[in-house]
């Protein structure tokens, strides 16, 4: 088994096409039997930062799961992860890449990592534990396409730093993703800030997300990644 693999608001923006979630901890979208409806329906109408990705076949733009990383594939660390022997994954996570990647979905991570702009580590550290989190989740039948980060410390004023999308833009320019047809999940509301100012759909999870819902958000929630992934493929 892989290291750390487990057994199992602030803000006001409003999408030009809301979900409303009905109060609960996970907001339940109408069903069907793949995850296609949900990337196929079109959502909501860059800068330095920090790449590992696999070759993109062809260049026609097409949907993608993007995902952020702390909090959501593995557990966030109030002093960072630092080095390999940090990360721990979620209970659920590596399932759900593992189904994401059965169903044909491509996944591409979205991450703010400013441990790099704030001097914790360095860059080819941040690359070896990206590396290591991929190994892992391919070994455990998952695949994730590539790993986008923003470096940047939080009063450096970037474009990539999420709240900002310059994310998103890079895994459109990059990587060819059709962001009005894929979908962020993340678990604070900067993800779901970043994702509709990029004209992408959002789900958020986590405690937060779970706690927001109650108050009905505006966007769909779930308890972690793979309530998510159920969620969408439920769409």
């Amino acid at each position: 088994m892989p290291r750390g693999a487990a057994e199992n608001p602030a803000g006001s923006l409003t999408p030009m096409h809301p979900i409303q979630a009905p109060a609960g901890s996970a907001a339940r979208l109408r069903r069907s039997t793949t995850l296609a409806p949900l990337l196929a329906v079109g959502g909501l109408p860059g800068a330095p930062g920090r790449q590992i990705s696999r070759p993109v076949s062809g260049h026609t733009p097409g949907p993608a799961v993007l995902v952020d990383r702390d909090g959501v594939i593995n557990v966030q660390r109030p002093e960072h992860v630092r080095c390999w022997a940090d990360f721990e994954f979620l209970p659920g996570s590596l399932e759900a890449l593992r189904r994401l990647r059965s169903a044909g979905e491509r996944v591409v991570v979205l991450t703010n990592q400013s441990v790099v702009g704030r001097g914790l580590i360095d860059a080819a550290r941040l690359d070896e534990i990206h590396g290591r989190m991929r190994a892992a989740v391919e070994a455990a039948g998952g695949l994730i396409d590539a790993v986008l980060a923003c470096l940047h410390g939080p009063d450096d004023g970037c474009r990539c730093r999420k709240p900002a999308p310059g994310l998103f833009f890079r895994a459109a320019a990059e990587r060819h993703v059709d962001l009005r047809r894929s979908v962020m999940i993340g678990d604070t509301w900067i993800d779901v800030q970043a994702a509709h100012a990029a004209g992408c759909r959002a789900v958020w999870v986590g405690p937060a997300a779970a706690a927001a819902g109650a108050r009905a958000t505006r966007v769909p929630v779930a308890h972690d990644l793979l309530d998510a992934v159920t969620l969408l493929r439920e769409c």
